[in-house]
């Protein structure tokens, strides 16, 4: 049996993966799926956040130190999470797969986190929960038809479970510190993929990565930075392209 653990990035809990995991669990019948929190996230809104990504990444390390034959799901921040763990501990994580992300080298602050986002980014924090879920299903998703669907959700856990401004930044200066380690050469089952039409972090991040690492990025031609929610069946016939159900 596989254990699934599943990583979210910035400001998201693990509710917002949405129809992900029961599709998941659809292609992986014997496997166990793993939704865990940042620390300052989700369920756990009450905790502090690191300010270093290798902190998030003992973190997650204790949760799961009960499981064996670990696959990690990534995304964004918890794509740098899950590159921080397999560099350090390789031997704990089978597979990773991770989308969207990026390091504090891997690219100019302002594609790291494109630009023209800074003035919404900053107006939000005047503003309630509905203003800044609506802003961030416009930032990071390019399916339309989904916006109506998790919107209210979206809302209502937002203020069930908010997110403090402190752990915001704490969440940003931990993005902002991380580099690219060398010992990430050595580990061989790591997969990349990437949205050409992400809007919120540029796709060169993920293309100048893969270079470092010898990696071909699987490319998503429309979806945007959310890509669990914009295409989940995409994710899960690449993971299975890649990994017997069985």
């Amino acid at each position: 049996m596989r254990n699934w653990v599943l990583l979210r990035g910035l400001i998201r809990g693990s509710f917002h993966w949405h129809k992900f995991p029961e599709k998941l669990a659809h292609a992986f019948p014997k496997d166990a799926i793993h939704l865990f929190d940042l620390p300052g996230n989700g369920l756990r809104n009450t905790d502090t956040s690191p300010i270093s990504i290798q902190g998030f990444a003992e973190d997650i390390r204790f949760l799961s130190r009960r499981l064996d034959n670990i696959h990690v799901i990534a995304i964004s921040l918890g794509g740098m999470i899950a590159m921080n763990w397999i560099s350090s501990h390789p031997q704990e994580v089978k597979h990773a797969f991770i989308m969207n992300t990026s390091l504090g080298d891997t690219g100019p602050f302002y594609k790291r986190l494109n630009y023209w986002n800074y003035p919404q980014i900053v107006k939000s924090f005047m503003k309630d929960e509905t203003f800044i879920e609506k802003l961030i299903l416009d930032m990071t998703s390019n399916n339309l038809d989904v916006h109506d669907q998790v919107l209210e959700y979206n809302i209502e856990m937002a203020r069930r479970y908010p997110m403090s401004r402190l752990n915001f930044f704490r969440q940003i200066a931990a993005a902002g510190k991380s580099r690219f380690d060398e010992r990430l050469k050595n580990y061989r089952n790591l997969k990349l993929m990437a949205c050409a039409n992400d809007r919120l972090v540029h796709p060169d991040n993920t293309f100048n990565l893969g270079r470092r690492l010898d990696i071909q990025p699987v490319v998503h031609p429309w979806a945007g930075h959310d890509l669990t929610l914009d295409d989940p069946d995409f994710v899960v016939d690449y993971i299975k392209s890649q990994i017997s159900p069985g």
